[in-house]
């Protein structure tokens, strides 16, 4: 159902017109999140809490001051969720952390602001159309930086590229395998994603090119979300939602087409948390991935229907947002600085930052590299079999862990209270045995609180090339 837009929502008053658009950004934003809840059913309350919070924001949909309270309610618990999961966040957790303790100030100015017209309105309308600029730098960063930790030498090796990851869940519909494709398809694959993500970031900076871009990256999420990235693509979703203008509002659907989009989400996210909590079963996750295409392509057709050029790219004029940007650059080049190497949009990229010399076309020499963390390895030798290959493979053998992952690793393996458990390891050219690590003093790899709560690393494979990890 696809109601027209009211001159008291959108019309050709543009200041209704951005308050419809910024409340559509955060309804999406929600309902984002609430898809990213369901991947992980061993906590059903925080999709349940979710649920409750988008029902509540569309209860309060002519209420502005609680409508606002309710989204700012909801990024301060997102922001709190993912800094207690940090630093083992993905990707996109990350991004969604750093946007929610970004928006925080702006929802104070806009409560500050609701239901008055003079200037505490004038201000919250400004904060929110400046805020919106720079998230426009921060989708077109991720995007970029997505794409060029993939421009290395192991990522366009078709034996261990990551460019198929996914895709062999298609090819296996076909009953055909990588190896079956032709060899100069399997050179071009890889190329051709990391297209997917350069193209549409630069596409973004100028305004006659975001339809395009945006068209490209719809086409890859739309790949990407029935195969079990519905939650990512939902969010990434809700954040090109951004680079819809406000001058578009009146050609898009209204208010009443978003309240039934979100209530069906909710009500498709209660059923399946009732047949998923009982049985543990994932059967439903494809079709997550279906509807969500389904009940965004209205949206997007319209959008792409309405001849209005994109918005401007506007280069931040508060020296904060400035810094949030830079932040933003310094965290997603952790890899090339000898930092962490897990969460920094490098994700699938077969990078190696390791040692001397990366697999990076460009940065191979590790030019950047000012910090010795990465270089900082545990080397595992032998591991007790009722542990071995846990941990994202950190414990396997002929493997390496950077120390601070190795030392997360132990205080986790005592929490769960091993008896005898057998480890052996080399470290600094000293080896290091023990046959009950719960009880052994001599066995200490403990590092500053801040390091395992900051940084986060990959495992470090035991030889080239590079094999697709997460």
């Amino acid at each position: 159902m696809v109601d027209a837009p009211t001159a008291t929502v959108t019309g050709h008053d543009r200041n209704h017109g951005r308050a419809f658009h910024f409340w559509v950004f955060q309804l999406l934003f929600m309902v984002g999140f609430l898809f990213h809840t369901t991947e992980e059913w061993d906590a059903p309350p925080e999709a349940f809490i979710t649920i409750a919070m988008i029902a509540g924001f569309l209860a309060f949909t002519s209420q502005h001051r609680w409508r606002e309270i309710t989204f700012l309610a909801f990024v301060v618990l997102l922001a709190a969720r993912n800094i207690e999961k940090f630093p083992g966040l993905a990707n996109h957790s990350n991004v969604i952390l750093f946007i929610c303790l970004f928006l925080i100030p702006l929802q104070v100015r806009r409560i500050q602001g609701a239901g008055h017209d003079g200037p505490a309105k004038r201000r919250a309308v400004e904060r929110t159309e400046e805020t919106i600029a720079t998230l426009r730098w921060v989708i077109a960063l991720m995007y970029f930086f997505a794409g060029f930790h993939k421009l290395n030498e192991d990522f366009f090796n078709p034996e261990v590229t990551c460019a198929f990851d996914k895709m062999e869940d298609y090819l296996r519909v076909a009953s055909v395998s990588v190896a079956d494709l032709p060899a100069i398809l399997q050179k071009l694959v890889p190329a051709g994603v990391v297209a997917m993500e350069l193209v549409p970031a630069a596409f973004f900076l100028f305004r006659p090119t975001q339809k395009l871009g945006i068209a490209m990256l719809l086409l890859v999420h739309g790949l990407l979300a029935p195969v079990g990235f519905a939650d990512f693509s939902s969010l990434a979703m809700s954040l090109l939602w951004l680079f819809v203008p406000v001058d578009a509002m009146p050609k898009m659907p209204g208010r009443r087409f978003f309240i039934v989009l979100a209530a069906s989400f909710l009500i498709m996210q209660l059923v399946l948390a009732t047949w998923r909590i009982p049985i543990g079963d994932q059967v439903f996750g494809d079709l997550e991935g279906l509807v969500l295409i389904a009940g965004f392509a209205p949206v997007w057709f319209l959008y792409f229907r309405a001849r209005v050029p994109g918005p401007a790219m506007r280069w931040p004029g508060r020296w904060a947002h400035r810094a949030f940007l830079a932040f933003m650059v310094f965290f997603a080049m952790n890899n090339y600085f000898g930092l962490r190497t897990a969460g920094t949009l490098s994700m699938f990229s077969n990078l190696v930052t390791e040692g001397p010399r990366s697999n990076h076309f460009l940065l191979g020499g590790n030019p950047l590299k000012v910090f010795g963390f990465q270089e900082d390895v545990v080397h595992i030798n032998r591991v007790d079999r009722r542990v071995r290959g846990r941990f994202r493979d950190h414990l396997l053998a002929d493997h390496a862990a950077v120390r601070v992952e190795f030392a997360r690793i132990l205080e986790r393996l005592r929490r769960r209270r091993y008896r005898r458990l057998y480890l052996d390891v080399t470290y600094n050219g000293q080896r290091y045995v023990t046959r009950d690590l719960l009880n052994d003093p001599q066995f200490d790899f403990s590092v500053p609180w801040w390091q395992t709560k900051l940084l986060k690393f990959r495992v470090i494979q035991p030889q080239r090339p590079q094999q697709c990890a997460w």
